[in-house]
């Protein structure tokens, strides 16, 4: 079976960056789930900055099939890439409606990948092009940027 990345992630799958990450319950931060990256081949926990442990797309959703339900695909980003992510944290209201600003940047950046973060109460923004600072956060507004 040949998996795909959504329509709007497409561009991502010429980059061989892909990473496995296992999602545990968190040990500080309790009924949350920390994330940690893993080797797509042995499923055991390593860095995500050492390209050896980088995949193509196809192949990380495949052991990500393979390994179950708390393992998920991630994509890490570098300065060889075009594309960055908005991490919006906490925009989901209590009525389940998103915030004015989720909504807002959503609608700015029509026709990015949005997902729904491993809370359920944030989202996430994918996109690509010129970039400002890797790594801008803005506690205030609970956003965090990455390029």
């Amino acid at each position: 079976m040949m998996l795909a990345l959504p329509a709007a992630l497409a561009g991502m799958a010429a980059y061989r960056q892909f990473i496995l990450y296992k999602l545990v319950p968190s040990v500080t931060r309790p009924g949350k789930m920390d994330k940690f990256p893993c080797d797509f081949r042995t499923g055991q926990v390593v860095s995500a900055h050492d390209p050896r442990y980088w995949t193509d797309a196809q192949t990380a959703m495949a052991a990500c099939a393979n390994y179950g339900s708390n393992y998920g695909v991630g994509f890490t980003f570098t300065n060889q890439d075009p594309f960055w992510f908005l991490d919006i944290d906490n925009c989901l209201q209590a009525d389940n409606t998103w915030s004015p600003l989720a909504v807002s940047l959503c609608n700015y950046f029509n026709g990015c990948a949005v997902e729904v973060s491993q809370s359920g109460k944030g989202l996430h923004i994918f996109g690509s092009g010129k970039a400002g600072t890797h790594g801008c956060k803005n506690v205030n507004l609970g956003m965090e940027f990455y390029s």
